[in-house]
């Protein structure tokens, strides 16, 4: 009976570092491949270590009509976007890659884009953002001047395209 025992309490300290070693392997990513604080457009989409911010941009066809494309053209002035992201969320190398193809087709300036990388914590050390209320990643701020005027967290409501336009509607 105490053979038994034994091999069972081995069986199952074998069982559970496999699962723990399967675990740490799927869902954690090397500790310098994760970019933390600001960073450009081409650090996300012209990066080899991420293939997904390339594939994603390159592979994305918006969804604008013409319409919405020289609405926003004409409303761009006097718009900022801050993108809070993380590069181990599955959420932000979904929808990052996007939204930077989006911006790109609407002629969005760079400099009025800025793209902050947090850790697993969602800790910002830029003293801007603290304040901001970033529980989820990605977060997309959409700024008129200085002054909020809304947000996308984690998942698009409708769409990227869809979302972004109502928001900046709220301009007029």
């Amino acid at each position: 009976m105490q053979i038994s025992t034994k091999m069972s309490f081995y069986s199952r300290f074998i069982f559970f570092f496999f699962l723990l070693t399967l675990t740490s392997s799927v869902y954690c990513t090397p500790p310098d491949s994760v970019l933390i604080g600001y960073v450009s457009k081409d650090k996300i989409i012209q990066n080899d270590d991420y293939k997904w911010g390339s594939e994603g941009y390159n592979q994305y066809k918006p969804l604008w009509s013409n319409h919405d494309i020289e609405f926003i053209k004409l409303k761009k002035t006097g718009l900022n976007i801050t993108i809070v992201m993380g590069t181990w969320c599955e959420d932000s190398q979904n929808h990052v890659p996007k939204l930077l193809k989006i911006l790109n087709q609407v002629h969005f300036p760079e400099n009025q884009i800025k793209i902050y990388c947090v850790n697993r914590e969602k800790q910002i050390t830029e003293p801007t953002l603290k304040s901001m209320n970033i529980n989820y990643v990605p977060t997309i701020l959409i700024f008129k001047e200085t002054i909020e005027i809304g947000r996308i967290v984690e998942n698009p409501i409708e769409s990227l395209e869809k979302d972004l336009l109502e928001i900046i509607k709220k301009t007029n």
